[in-house]
């Protein structure tokens, strides 16, 4: 089944979304986009996904993240 147009452009737009979104390099770029994200948005938790094909690479992931995410500085969560 080939998606029409609109189809087209709603997939492109949900790449372009999760792209804008993602957080990727080293240590250290990753714990400036953390702190950018949560500050930008006021975040009081983020939620890490990692997209990888090998489970191993995935527990990795999560084991680089986690220390990084762990003293990312989070907004509190209040209403001003």
């Amino acid at each position: 089944m080939t998606p029409n147009a609109n189809g087209r452009n709603h997939h492109a737009s949900l790449r372009a979304n999760r792209l804008r979104a993602a957080i990727v390099g080293s240590d250290a770029t990753v714990q400036a986009g953390l702190e950018k994200l949560a500050s930008d948005t006021r975040a009081d938790e983020v939620i890490v996904v990692t997209d990888t094909y090998e489970n191993s690479d995935r527990l990795d992931s999560y084991q680089r993240v986690a220390p990084i995410a762990a003293k990312t500085k989070l907004a509190p969560n209040v209403v001003p």
